[in-house]
């Protein structure tokens, strides 16, 4: 499996790495980490020509330290590690090593090191989310209680479309190597009307989406059902759909929430489907965009 390490040197990377290198799995990873130095123009010009140099050397060091905290977390591990550095915009030099590489995931840190990407998701993972051709794993440092344990909790949101069936599918292809519990969670968006109470039919044709859904989510839970992998579904009504599987992953004590994108449309690669962009910004936990890479 090609994996992407992004890194800029900042605590939440290396927590980042950290992360995915404690999740189980039996396969080998080639592993990329990815520096992108920050490509200040440079101007022919006595002042410039003074500091320029020194300041190259110190981007390059930047990244071997980066690089040297990331390839410490997987000592032992059954990977092969590069060092990789890049010029340009951190965003797109990401998204386009990606695609040259064909990888199979990026893996970034939520924030980075602008207190403005503290407050808010950092803007180079919501663009790398958005406009990848792969699965992009954006992670956030556990709440205290909720560290990776020796069981792995999964909520994989499921709506039975087909952007949902290929992250689910994308999900397990990943070799897991222990013990993973995965909550398949299916919302149905209950439509609210200004009347008190929702009327008869709009009742049964909520129940009957609930029955059609629940048979559907049951069997995708079956299909992955294995010796270390346990599955289950949920069905639930909400009128706000990525509200409803914030909640519910939290209630399943997650570690990882899994969701689709909205495919690669024009659309998409704007923004994010609203659910998964809800989701990736108030999930306490780690979030897995699901995408399947174009061959």
């Amino acid at each position: 499996m090609r994996i992407i390490i992004a890194t800029d040197g900042s605590e939440d990377a290396r927590q980042a790495a950290c992360f995915f290198s404690r999740l189980p799995h039996d396969q080998p990873l080639e592993v990329s980490v990815v520096t992108v130095l920050d490509a200040t123009e440079h101007y022919s010009s006595t002042p410039s020509e003074a500091w320029y140099p020194e300041y190259v050397e110190q981007q390059q060091a930047l990244a071997e330290r980066s690089y040297a905290r990331v390839a410490e977390v997987f000592e032992g591990a059954n990977a092969r590690l590069r060092s990789v550095k890049l010029q340009g915009d951190p965003g797109e030099a990401i998204v386009q090593q990606a695609a040259n590489d064909k990888t199979d995931l990026i893996v970034l840190g939520a924030k980075g090191h602008s207190a403005i990407e503290r407050a808010l998701l950092g803007s180079v993972s919501q663009f790398v989310a958005t406009h990848a051709d792969c699965s992009v794993l954006v992670v956030r440092p556990p709440a205290p209680g909720h560290e990776l344990e020796e069981t792995l909790r999964v909520t994989v949101a499921y709506d039975g479309s087909e952007s949902s069936e290929r992250a689910i599918e994308q999900f397990f292809r990943f070799k897991w190597g222990a013990r993973v519990l995965v909550q398949i969670l299916s919302i149905v968006h209950e439509y609210r009307s200004f009347r008190p109470e929702p009327t008869p039919p709009a009742m049964q044709q909520t129940a009957e989406v609930r029955r059609a859904m629940g048979e559907k989510a049951q069997a995708m839970a079956g299909r992955f059902q294995r010796g270390h992998i346990q599955t289950k579904s949920r069905v639930a009504s909400a009128d706000h759909v990525g509200e409803a599987i914030v909640t519910m992953a939290k209630e399943h004590r997650s570690h990882l929430v899994v969701v689709g994108s909205t495919g690669r449309r024009l659309l998409s690669r704007i923004l994010l489907g609203s659910v998964t962009s809800f989701v990736m910004r108030h999930a306490k936990q780690s979030v897995w965009i699901g995408r399947q890479r174009k061959v």
